[in-house]
């Protein structure tokens, strides 16, 4: 009694024990395990996605612009903000440059 604990392998010498050879094109161990498995990953993701702005749509036409930034941390702008972050990720790639010689 032989034990095959990849469906991949089963694939292979199924393949071989037909052919003769194995062709690496068609042995994906993808192929079996994908059979029949319906994809709701993907369409609860995009069902997610979609929720998430039409309630902010929503949110948007009721409510009206407050004219002011949400989070502003401390920084006086959006512009300020990108600058440091900017200057902290060019010094943390020197350090990383410097470091790995």
């Amino acid at each position: 009694m032989q034990r095959m604990a990849y469906p991949s392998v089963r694939l292979v010498t199924d393949l071989v024990a037909k052919n003769g050879r194995a062709n690496m094109a068609t042995t994906s161990p993808c192929t079996k395990a994908s059979e029949g498995r319906p994809a709701t990953l993907p369409v609860s993701a995009f069902l997610i996605g979609a929720a998430a702005s039409v309630s902010l749509g929503a949110y948007a036409s009721i409510h009206e612009p407050s004219e002011r930034t949400p989070i502003s941390l401390i920084f006086t702008g959006g512009v300020q903000m990108k600058v440091w972050c900017t200057t902290i990720a060019v010094l943390l790639a020197i350090v990383q440059l410097f470091s790995a010689l």
